[in-house]
């Protein structure tokens, strides 16, 4: 089953994003062809069963491809695409750095605290 397939040619692809290795057609380029890749892959559900329906008509959808048929891409869907593309992109990376150093932090704080705590109690007996 396909998690993605490219959209010039059909090939089965793990992620939609990544370049296609049998015709070399790579989607991040165009913002267009990001969302028309995304579309076409389960990378877009969110639900695991609609995820494997998904992938099983993927297999269907690359057929198409191959034999040069044109898809319908349905509009309010691609849109959707668009507006979370857009609301990710607008999250700078700093701050996505600090949401992972305030997860991490305390818990490597609480580990070095144990650790010396261990190294303490094991002086303490020798």
């Amino acid at each position: 089953m396909a998690k993605a397939i490219c959209i010039s040619c059909g090939n089965h692809k793990e992620e939609p994003w990544r370049k296609c290795e049998q015709c070399g057609y790579d989607p991040s380029e165009d913002e267009d062809a990001m969302l028309r890749s995304v579309y076409l892959s389960s990378a877009r559900f969110e639900e695991a069963g609609d995820k494997r329906r998904y992938e099983l008509e993927l297999d269907q959808v690359a057929c198409m491809i191959a034999r040069g048929e044109m898809l319908p891409f349905d509009d309010a869907e691609l849109n959707r695409l668009r507006i979370e593309k857009r609301a990710v992109d607008a999250v700078p990376s700093r701050r996505v750095w600090c949401a992972l150093a305030r997860l991490f932090i305390p818990a490597m704080m609480l580990l070095g605290l144990l650790w010396l705590i261990w190294l303490t109690l094991r002086s303490l007996r020798h």
